[in-house]
C-alpha cells in the first residue's frame, strides 16, 4: 500500500473497470507487482520471458481466487505514447495497472523495484497474510522457466517440490498428462480417443515447437500402419520459444501440418503445466523437437525417441534406446570370424612360415586385431604381443589373427614375410578391396578405433569389439580380463558406441 499511495486507483485491464486502491483490494490475495519496459520486440530475449509470465498468468486468474498481479510499465522516451500503452496490456490478462496518466508514479515503482535497463522485465511477489512477506524478487526467468503455475508461489521451496513430482509423474500416462484414464483427446478429424484406449498402444508424444521433423515423423507412422504396429502420435504445442501467444502457435502449426501430414495425430490441448513438464523432462525446448515414448501400458518410458526416430526407421520400433541397442546387438551377433576374415576363396591365415585354413580356428579363444596406418605404431603391437604371451599362458587355445586395414607400412613386403615378422601372431592375407569392405563395415559403423581387437569365443560368437578397452582397465591382469569378456562386455560396447554417437544418457544395466 505504500508503494501505491497517492493513486486513487487502479485500471482493471481489458475490462475498463476502475479499481480503488485499499486493502480489501488485496486481502487474503498473493500479490505480483510486475515492472516491465515498453516497447519490447519479439526477435528479443525478454520478449519470451514476457510472453511466459503472461501465459502463467492468465492460468492463475482462471484457476485461483486468491492472485492480483499489479503492473507498472516503464515507457521508453522515443515510445511515449498512450497507443503503444494500450497495445502492450491488450496481451495481458485481466490485471491491475497503474494508469498511463500516472507516469511519475509508474516510474517510481519501476526504480523502486530496480528495473533497469539491462533487465526489460523485474517481478516481485508477496505472500497473501497480512505481514506481506516478499517470497520472490528479480528477473522472472528464475520462476517461468520450466515451472508451471503448480509451482506457485514460485518460492525455491515449491519450485524444488513440483520437480520432485516428476519422478514419479513419468511411471503412467495419466501422471505424465495429469488426467485420469477417462481423459479425451481428439485428433486433426475431431475423432475422439481416452487415455485408457491410448494406453494400449506404444504412444510418442512430439513436442513441436515449429512444425519441423513432422514429415519424418508422418512418414514413420504410415510404415508402422502399413506394417500393423501399434503407434500413436500426441501433438504437445510448445510456444514458448516462438515468443507467440499460445493459441496463436497452435494455429499456425495446425496450418503447417495440414498440408500432407496425417490428421490422426492427437492433439494436446495447451497446459501450461504439462507442457513445462514435458519440457523438463525432456531436458531441453530450445530444439526444433523432442520426441518421447510412453510404451503400452507404460511398460516404458524413454524421452530419447527423437535423435532415434531421426536416424532409424521402423526397424528401431518401438524406438526406444533398449530397441535400438537389441538392433545393434543382433547386428553384431550375425558376425562370424569367416565374414571378417574370408575374401573371395581366400579362406586361409599366415603363422609364421606357415599357412592353415580358418577352419582350424573353430573352437578356439580369437582375437582379431585391425591393424591401420593410424595404429599406434611398433608400441601398441608390442603391447597386443605382450597381451598375447600373458593370456596364451593361461588359455592355451588363444590366436590373434592380425588384418592390415591398409598395407602401410608393408608395401614392400609379401603377406608370408609379414607374417613371419609377426609370429607367433596369425596374420591374415591382404586384400585392398576387403578391407575398405571392412572400414566401412566395421570402422566406419561401430566408430571403432584403428587398433580395435574383436574378441570371439570358443563358440564362435563374438565377445566384445572393444576387447582393447577392456585389456587396458586391467592393468596387469589381462588374462583375468580376457577370460571374463562375454555377452554383458558386448551389451556395453554397443551402450558406449551409442553413447558416443547419440547425446542420451545411459541408465541401464
Amino acid at each position: 500500500m505504500s508503494l501505491l499511495s497517492g493513486l486513487s486507483y487502479l485500471d482493471r485491464n481489458n475490462l475498463g473497470n476502475k479499481v480503488a486502491v485499499q486493502e480489501e483490494t488485496f486481502v487474503g490475495k498473493y500479490i505480483m507487482l510486475c515492472c516491465v519496459h515498453v516497447p519490447i520486440f519479439l526477435d528479443s530475449s525478454d520478449a519470451r520471458w514476457m510472453q511466459e509470465l503472461v501465459n502463467m498468468c492468465f492460468d492463475l486468474y482462471a484457476t485461483r481466487n486468491d492472485f492480483e498481479m499489479v503492473v507498472a510499465v516503464k515507457m521508453s522516451s522515443m515510445a511515449d505514447y498512450e497507443v503503444v500503452f494500450d497495445h502492450f496490456l491488450s496481451s495481458l490478462p485481466s490485471c491491475l495497472v497503474i494508469p498511463y496518466k500516472e507516469s511519475m508514479h509508474r516510474d517510481f515503482i519501476c526504480k523502486y523495484l530496480d528495473l533497469v535497463d539491462s533487465w526489460y522485465i523485474k517481478c516481485l511477489i508477496l505472500d497473501a497474510d497480512v505481514n506481506r512477506k516478499v517470497l520472490v524478487y528479480g528477473f522472472p526467468y528464475s520462476f517461468v522457466h520450466r515451472c508451471g503455475t503448480d509451482a506457485f508461489p514460485f518460492t525455491k521451496e515449491k519450485i524444488s517440490e513440483v520437480i520432485d513430482k516428476d519422478k514419479t509423474s513419468t511411471l503412467s500416462l495419466e501422471g505424465l498428462l495429469g488426467c485420469n484414464s477417462s481423459y479425451v483427446l481428439e485428433d486433426y478429424n475431431k475423432k475422439k480417443i481416452t487415455i485408457s484406449e491410448l494406453n494400449k498402444n506404444v504412444v510418442a508424444f512430439y513436442l513441436c515447437v515449429d512444425g519441423s521433423f513432422a514429415s519424418t515423423l508422418h512418414d514413420i507412422h504410415q510404415q508402422c500402419i502399413k506394417t500393423q504396429l501399434p503407434f500413436e502420435i500426441v501433438m504437445v504445442y510448445v510456444p514458448f520459444i516462438t515468443r507467440l501467444d499460445p493459441q496463436v502457435h497452435k494455429n499456425k502449426i495446425d496450418r503447417l501440418l495440414k498440408k500432407g501430414i496425417s490428421m490422426s495425430w492427437w492433439r494436446l490441448p495447451f497446459n501450461i503445466n504439462v507442457c513445462q513438464k514435458f519440457c523438463r523432462l525432456m531436458g531441453s525446448d530450445r530444439d526444433d523437437f523432442k520426441v518421447m515414448i510412453v510404451g503400452p501400458d507404460n511398460e516404458y518410458v524413454d524421452k530419447y525417441a527423437g535423435e532415434i526416430l531421426k536416424e532409424c526407421n521402423v526397424e528401431c520400433y518401438p524406438f526406444t534406446r533398449e530397441a535400438l541397442l537389441q538392433k545393434e546387438l543382433k547386428q553384431l551377433e550375425e558376425l562370424t570370424l569367416e565374414s571378417l576374415l574370408v575374401t573371395g576363396s581366400t579362406n586361409y591365415v599366415y603363422k609364421g612360415n606357415t599357412t592353415f585354413p580358418l577352419s582350424r580356428l573353430q573352437g578356439k579363444n580369437v582375437l582379431v586385431y585391425y591393424m591401420s596406418a593410424e595404429d599406434h605404431g611398433p608400441d601398441y603391437y608390442h603391447l597386443v604381443l605382450k597381451w598375447y604371451h600373458e593370456i596364451k599362458a593361461d588359455v592355451g587355445d588363444l590366436e590373434v589373427v592380425v588384418v592390415r586395414l591398409t598395407n602401410v607400412p608393408f608395401e614392400n613386403y609379401d603377406d608370408l614375410e609379414v607374417a613371419e615378422t609377426m609370429e607367433p601372431l596369425c596374420v591374415c592375407p591382404y586384400d585392398p578391396e576387403h578391407s575398405e569392405i571392412l572400414v566401412k563395415r566395421i570402422f566406419f559403423r561401430y566408430r571403432a578405433a584403428p587398433e580395435t581387437l574383436f574378441k570371439f569365443g570358443s563358440d564362435g560368437k563374438i565377445c566384445s569389439f572393444r576387447a582393447h578397452n577392456h585389456l587396458y582397465d586391467c592393468g596387469s591382469n589381462s588374462s583375468k580380463a580376457f577370460r571374463e569378456l562375454g555377452g554383458l562386455h558386448l551389451r556395453q560396447d554397443v551402450i558406449t558406441d551409442l553413447k558416443e554417437s547419440y547425446s542420451f544418457t545411459w541408465d541401464m544395466n
